[in-house]
């Protein structure tokens, strides 16, 4: 019989729950270029493999608020339970549909699980967030002058046939583009996390230059939200340094 040192267990732990939060890394801030990617080599199941990983995370996440007997954890077990049973009836009555159920709580409680874990510490993640960070950035300030190939593309997922990117017009005409993940408020949204995550790895002379063209970016996807968390990143970034 193999006997694993908790220490041990607890490494392979770390190193499952990081790889799943990086694969939701890459496969959200790109969601365009990989569904696109996939139907071309006609290999779209493999968009659900960080689901897997994640309904792994999740499981562990369910292990670790029971045996802490951490209050709030196991709150937020039993709530999720308690919405997996109403979204039984309040949805529709297919397999697909209650699938999809779980899938809206497994990027939350994927990263929960992570909780106490500094990712920019480590060096393998902290070089995929910046690859992620400057993609999704150039992806945003690019995507007026190129039409992506992915834009209007449809995907069945679960039975269930669905536009993967379209661009929005809001009011004024101006259009919200979605850059590399064909949604400008998940273009966005990476795009001022991991600024917010990596800012304090760098001198203020990088920081200062990035700043006009991480909002050129953000201004293109027209996210306010994303765009009012940047700010709120340079005014913590300021109050740090």
């Amino acid at each position: 019989m193999i006997r694993i040192s908790k220490k041990k267990a607890e490494t392979h732990v770390s190193a499952y729950l990081i790889t799943t939060f990086m694969l939701f890394a890459v496969r959200d801030s790109m969601s365009g270029v990989m569904r696109y990617a996939f139907s071309l080599v006609h290999l779209d199941f493999l968009w659900f493999v960080v689901d897997a990983f994640a309904m792994g995370a999740t499981i562990i996440f369910f292990i670790q608020q029971f045996s802490r007997r951490n209050p709030l954890g196991i709150a937020i077990c039993l709530s999720f339970v308690f919405s997996l049973v109403v979204s039984v009836f309040t949805t529709n009555d297919t397999i697909g549909g209650f699938f999809s159920s779980i899938k809206m709580f497994l990027p939350l409680l994927a990263g929960m699980s992570l909780s106490g874990t500094v990712l920019e510490e480590r060096k393998w993640p902290n070089i995929i967030l910046h690859v992620v960070f400057v993609a999704s950035v150039i992806g945003l300030i690019l995507n007026p002058y190129i039409s992506y190939p992915w834009v209007g593309q449809t995907f069945n997922t679960l039975g269930v046939e669905r536009q993967a990117t379209r661009l929005w017009w809001v009011e004024g005409g101006i259009v919200r583009y979605g850059g590399l993940a064909g949604d400008s408020t998940m273009a966005g949204y990476f795009c001022a996390f991991l600024y917010m995550l990596l800012a304090r790895q760098h001198r203020l002379l990088v920081n200062v230059v990035s700043w006009p063209i991480i909002y050129w970016a953000l201004n293109t996807s027209t996210s306010k939200t994303a765009t009012g968390v940047f700010f709120i990143a340079i005014l913590l970034y300021l109050f740090q340094y």
